[in-house]
């Protein structure tokens, strides 16, 4: 079977490559080459087809070449490519499942371990203590350097921010925190950024409230990432439910103007955050 399928494909060779990432419009370039086994080059005329979009291909040496923009954090998918000689048209399909994210966008994990006990305290107010340890990890598996300008553990009540912690500054760290292969106090690796911070703090959360503590980190290229850490909520009559909302570890990334570009929506979940 492998060798009737071989021997009906039309291309000699196809292959792709991922160039000139462009953060500001959220996009990068993909180069595409396709030699056909056998074609007369006068008048043969070729189409690419991705994301159900057609571009057309430049014969250059012997072979069709076509480069255009393709969503850095969505996937893309090239199906097939066509050709046309005389009024008729062959096509080959292609099956190239492409996602540019890891190379080209830095991903944030954080989560928290250890302990979570709550009591009543004061007035229709309920406390949460916390003890264990918060680890956030970033990675840009691509290779580029970026700097990790500000990390920080936000605690949200009903959807507005009540707190702010600043991990840096509570970190040890010399200069900058990179991640990348640039040096810092903060890194574990020679790879990844990595924290690791003890955490042993009470959090308020008045009567019939919701409580949402997460991690927000921006990377330096204008691109916000957040992760929810945990859920708390606390009823009308001081009983905390810490059901709701499931969350992974990885962030989700935003653009400066708050738009998600890669993630979950929280929002169809029901859940609306007041950003800063």
């Amino acid at each position: 079977q492998n060798s009737v399928e071989e021997g009906n494909n039309l291309l000699r060779a196809s292959s792709y490559t991922l160039e000139h990432p462009n953060l500001d419009s959220g996009t990068v370039d993909l180069n595409c080459i396709v030699t056909l086994k056998e074609f007369e080059p006068d008048g043969t005329t070729a189409v690419i087809t991705c994301n159900e979009q057609d571009y057309p291909m430049e014969l250059k040496k012997g072979d069709f070449v076509a480069k255009f923009p393709v969503s850095i954090f969505e996937d893309s998918q090239v199906t097939q490519v066509s050709f046309t000689k005389d009024g008729v048209v062959r096509t080959q399909a292609l099956d190239w499942y492409i996602s540019p994210r890891d190379r080209f966008a830095p991903s944030m994990h954080a989560q928290f371990s250890g302990t979570s006990t709550g009591t009543v305290s004061g007035a229709n107010t309920y406390n949460i203590h916390k003890k264990g340890t918060l680890s956030v990890t970033v990675e840009q598996k691509g290779g580029l350097d970026y700097n990790v300008d500000q990390l920080d553990l936000i605690r949200y009540i009903n959807g507005e921010e009540a707190e702010r912690i600043d991990l840096l500054s509570e970190a040890p760290k010399e200069g900058t925190a990179y991640f990348g292969k640039a040096p810092s106090a903060a890194i574990m690796s020679e790879d990844p950024f990595e924290l690791q911070m003890d955490i042993d703090s009470n959090f308020n959360c008045p009567f019939g409230s919701t409580m949402i503590l997460m991690v927000e980190m921006s990377d330096g290229s204008g691109f916000i990432h957040r992760t929810i850490l945990d859920e708390a909520k606390i009823s009308d009559n001081g009983q905390w439910d810490s059901s709701g909302l499931w969350h992974g570890n990885e962030g989700n990334i935003y653009d400066s103007e708050g738009n998600l570009l890669s993630g979950s929506d929280w929002a169809a979940e029901g859940y609306t955050f007041t950003f800063n």
